[in-house]
């Protein structure tokens, strides 16, 4: 048997680690600061920021691959090795901006065929990001070609077939990880599971896989522990999913996929103080924002109008940038704080199209509503009659009379 390897480092936004639909991102999604007007030394002498040493060595590194790169722009291995550094830089620091840099740096080499499997994999990682999934899907199936036991490709793969609706084929990719990780592949066969065809079986496969994680890799633990969350609550099993989302949180309370799922839960279950606290020494991203604008509206909080405002702002610079779309938040944004029904409706439809999970599916089910255009979820009442209790609450949204309920919940409605 193979050593066992972490495979829970997936970038595809939107759907890993969070079952219901973010990245590994997780969950990766990061929003665009707050304009300030900068600090202007007047002292030559006074520190500014003391960086890290591995920042340091790490940022010397950047430099040297960057000259090496101007003298010879053709050469793919040092392109390749510095797109990968971005890459790293940007799963460590959540900086959105090195995402692009990865991507500026291989643009030449996109769309060519027969390159390293290593520039494959940064291809893969910026096609996920960027929400090109059939072109992720296609360069996963070359590169497990040339690398068969990659396991983080046989996951990868697996997470996007699922997402476009071909859960016999992701469940073979599962497979595909015994001989590599058997803990891998029982975790994939759960995700699969609980994202759509059973549920119920695959939320037990995780809790199994569960005890066989090591204690000392918190991430993994992590990635787990939210996963059972989230199918717990679609099971509407809310003692067990909080105290999973508490488990989570205790190992690292600012992770995006813990940060969005926690609090997300917090506001469903009507408690926006709770929330807030969940959040409050979180980074002021978009994705945090917007659930705290969500809480200020269900609190009454006098601090909700500039906080809408800042949201508002934050979006339109995001949009003036040409930078991907934020769905999960920009589409309740857009429902409940800045009553844009239309605009929700476009981003939940195109989220939808991009991915098919619990959580696009509840947030088109929502914008529909809202709307008034039942035409639009078609689609996903055929997703839900195909893998029936996956989300037994979407069963009462189409109710309705159940789902104006659901929408005018003081705003502060979880998308879920």
């Amino acid at each position: 048997m193979r050593k066992a390897v972490t495979v829970f480092r997936s970038r595809i936004p939107g759907l890993i680690p969070r079952v219901g639909g973010y990245l590994i991102w997780a969950t990766l999604a990061l929003a665009t600061p707050a304009i300030a007007l900068p600090h202007r030394p007047t002292d030559d002498q006074e520190v500014l920021l003391r960086l890290p040493q591995t920042r340091v060595f790490v940022d010397a590194k950047i430099r040297r691959l960057n000259d090496a790169l101007t003298r010879k722009p053709d050469s793919l291995p040092v392109a390749t090795e510095l797109a990968q550094l971005y890459l790293d830089v940007a799963g460590r620091t959540r900086d959105a901006r090195y995402y692009g840099y990865a991507q500026s740096v291989l643009t030449p080499w996109m769309t060519q065929a027969d390159v390293p499997a290593r520039t494959y994999r940064a291809r893969i990682a910026l096609h996920q990001y960027f929400h090109r999934y059939t072109e992720a899907r296609a360069d996963l199936g070359v590169l497990l070609k040339l690398a068969p036991d990659d396991a983080h490709a046989w996951f990868d793969l697996a997470l996007l077939q699922v997402a476009n609706d071909d859960a016999a084929a992701a469940l073979r990719s599962c497979a595909s990880l015994q001989e590599l990780d058997p803990t891998a592949a029982k975790l994939c066969e759960g995700y699969v599971k609980i994202t759509g065809p059973d549920i119920a079986g695959g939320y037990a496969l995780l809790v199994a896989a569960l005890q066989d994680l090591p204690a000392d890799d918190p991430g993994q633990r992590r990635w787990t522990l939210t996963a059972l969350a989230d199918a717990a609550w679609r099971m509407q099993k809310f003692d067990q999913a909080e105290a999973y989302f508490r488990q989570a949180h205790q190992l690292d309370a600012n992770a995006t996929d813990v940060l969005t799922g926690y609090t997300d839960f917090l506001l469903e279950r009507g408690r926006p103080q709770d929330a807030l606290a969940a959040i409050d020494n979180a980074p002021d991203t978009i994705i945090v924002l917007m659930r705290r604008c969500l809480a200020y509206a269900a609190l009454s909080d006098a601090r909700y109008a500039d906080a809408v405002t800042d949201l508002s702002q934050r979006i339109e610079q995001r949009e003036l940038l040409g930078d991907q779309p934020y769905y999960a938040e920009e589409i309740r944004a857009q429902l409940y704080l800045l009553k844009n029904v239309p605009r929700g409706l476009a981003l939940a439809s195109e989220n939808w199209r991009q991915m098919k999970t619990p959580l696009t599916a509840r947030l088109l089910m929502e914008a529909a509503l809202a709307a008034h255009n039942p035409a639009a979820v078609a689609d996903v009442r055929r997703w839900l009659a195909e893998n029936p209790g996956v989300y037994p609450a979407l069963n009462t949204m189409a109710s309705a009379k159940a789902a104006a309920g659901a929408i005018t919940q003081g705003g502060a409605h979880a998308a879920r």
